[in-house]
Formats: C-alpha cells, structure tokens, sequence
C-alpha cells in the first residue's frame, strides 16, 4: 500500500503508518487492488462474449462489485 501512495511509514518510538490520502478519498477497490491485482471471487476465466449465459451474468456481477466497491470510501 507503501508503494501505491495510499500509506507511509515513519520512524522513530512514535512510528508507524499515516495515511497519504484523506480518507474520503481512498476507496474499498484501492485497497483490495493492493499490493497486487485483485483476485476476483469468480474464479473461472469469465468472458464477456461467451455464448453461455453464466458467464455474462457472472461477468456482469463482477463489473457491479467492483463499481460498487470503488464508490464506497473509508
């Protein structure tokens, strides 16, 4: 999250981690995307052109989270 500029550290007996963003700023998707990539709770290689219905529905719910997920803020 260091490296995203979502947090830094500091040193000393007082040390430890502050935010870099005010928190109306930082969004539940910023910090699932951290440190890496999300892993999505759909597991299977959802493809939005794929001629079986679940896969668009799954897909489709997917895309609502994620939206709904970077609207929410802390």
């Amino acid at each position: 999250m260091e490296k995203a500029g979502l947090i830094e550290s500091t040193s000393g007996v007082n040390g430890g981690y502050v935010l870099r963003k005010k928190m109306e700023d930082i969004s539940f998707m910023d910090i699932i995307n951290q440190p890496k990539e999300p892993e999505h709770c759909f597991k299977c290689k959802l493809q939005e052109d794929s001629k079986y219905l679940i896969h668009k529905v799954m897909a489709e719910a997917k895309n609502v989270m994620e939206m709904y997920l970077q609207d929410k803020k802390l």
